[in-house]
């Protein structure tokens, strides 16, 4: 008997979001304070975070899906992981 192997593809619940660059998983939420006056993407494989977004300097007006695409530009805008650097 031949054993099967198949490959677990998660998808992000972070549209826009590169793979961690430690653990290189897909598998993205984002994380919020109580308030939700910060935003950042986490992975839900290995825990890391991203940079927080934040609503800043007063302004009100930001929207939550406003805060998300920044949490999003600040994870995606990083030192590129140490496996792509060869």
């Amino acid at each position: 008997m031949t054993a099967r192997v198949t490959e677990l593809v998660l998808t992000s619940e972070v549209p826009g979001a590169e793979p961690c660059p430690f653990c290189g998983s897909s598998d993205l939420d984002f994380g919020a304070t109580s308030d939700d006056s910060e935003c950042w993407v986490e992975c839900e494989n290995c825990g890391t975070q991203g940079p927080y977004a934040t609503v800043g300097c007063g302004d009100e007006d930001e929207d939550e899906v406003d805060l998300e695409a920044d949490a999003v530009a600040l994870w995606n805008e990083r030192v590129p992981a140490v496996r792509d650097r060869h």
